[in-house]
């Protein structure tokens, strides 16, 4: 027999939880230390990080037009040399490790939660 109340309440009470624990990772103190890092690398980096996407995009025009004679191997040297530039930085650098322990304790939250429930255990999760 389905019960349609059954249902919904669980339904309802499930994403209750779920925004319950959005609202207590975006409190967290490894999602304000990305947040932070973030937007430390974007004060200290900004310039690098335009000029990264600038070349990123000129690369890509220059693939659009190599039949016509652009010069890929130059605009690809020039973002390979930003992007080792932005690599090096140390703002970029603190935010990626941030970043990362943040993905890591999402991952495992993900894990914990989907571990036993996927239909399939050879999809990854």
């Amino acid at each position: 027999m389905y019960n349609i109340s059954g249902d919904i309440m669980f339904n309802t009470e499930i994403t209750s939880k779920v925004y319950q624990l959005k609202e207590m990772l975006l409190k967290s103190n490894e999602y304000l230390d990305v947040k932070e890092k973030e937007r430390i690398m974007e004060e200290k980096c900004s310039d690098l990080l335009i000029k990264y996407n600038y070349l990123f995009n000129e690369y890509n025009e220059a693939l659009r037009f190599v039949k016509y004679g652009s010069d890929v191997n130059m605009a690809q040297k020039k973002l390979e040399e930003c992007k080792k530039e932005l690599d090096n930085n140390k703002y970029v650098i603190e935010y990626r490790a941030s970043y990362k322990n943040m993905n890591k304790k999402l991952k495992e939250i993900e894990r914990i939660i989907f571990e036993g429930i996927t239909i399939n255990r050879y999809i990854e999760i």
